[in-house]
């Protein structure tokens, strides 16, 4: 069995191009040799039409079973994000599931409200764009969830805060708020300005705390992707950050 694969998934030709390409470039810039599959669009759209029950909001535990058996680590990642720093800790560190934060410091999710439950706090609460599992049974488990989970806001996103808090896996957030690292979801558009060069690493100044950014993630389902075109990298980042930027996607 091999150590670890990413993986992300689209369901057009025009995200593939758009998104998903950019995604791989910019995750092999820093990791060469770690293997990257991307879901092609007949590939999603099979498993629509073999399974009554699958959608775009329950995709993932069936994507993460088909890589399970040859892959100890599956980390899948939304299409609509740019990897801006090294993802080490990943491969490295020992879990059964890994995620990331969805909320930033000013309770919001990119630019939408933040989201939480009744049992996990706003700065617990983890998000769907990046979702690690290297536990087998636990796909089943996140499967399972989902095709008994009552229809309703971020379904997918909330039956895997269910797996990773209430099952009693051994599962690492990435990025405790205490932390200084920043993955996935980002702070509303107009902090982005805040992000600065420190040698080659791109940083983040949340509300005073420096953080260094691992991925870029705008949310909000892509309409807001950076690749989409509909807005620019050198609206949203200062010149230098984003000649960085389009550097890590040539």
């Amino acid at each position: 069995m091999e150590p670890i694969i990413f993986a992300t998934y689209v369901t057009d030709e025009n995200w593939l191009n758009i998104c998903a390409k950019p995604l791989e470039k910019s995750f092999k810039y820093f990791h060469p040799d770690v293997p990257f599959r991307i879901f092609l669009p007949n590939e999603v759209n099979g498993k629509f039409s073999v399974d009554p029950q699958a959608n775009i909001r329950n995709l993932k535990p069936l994507l993460g079973k088909q890589l399970r058996d040859q892959y100890k680590k599956v980390i899948l990642l939304d299409a609509d994000q740019i990897v801006v720093g090294p993802l080490n800790r990943i491969m490295e560190e020992d879990f059964d599931i890994v995620g990331i934060r969805n909320n930033t410091d000013w309770n919001t999710a990119g630019g939408m409200q933040g989201f939480c439950t009744p049992q996990i706090s706003w700065q617990m609460y983890v998000n769907g764009g990046l979702t690690g599992i290297a536990n087998y049974s636990a796909w089943d488990k996140w499967d399972h969830l989902n095709r008994n989970h009552l229809p309703g806001v971020d379904d997918e996103q909330s039956t895997f805060n269910e797996l990773f808090y209430h099952f009693g896996y051994k599962s690492s957030l990435l990025d405790p708020i205490e932390s200084l690292v920043h993955y996935g979801v980002s702070a509303p558009a107009p902090s982005w300005v805040g992000t600065f060069m420190e040698g080659d690493k791109i940083m983040i100044d949340m509300r005073g705390y420096i953080r260094e950014m691992k991925i870029f993630h705008p949310a909000g389902g892509g309409y807001i992707a950076p690749c989409t075109g509909k807005f620019s990298l050198d609206e949203w980042f200062p010149k230098d950050v984003s000649i960085r930027i389009k550097e890590i996607i040539k």
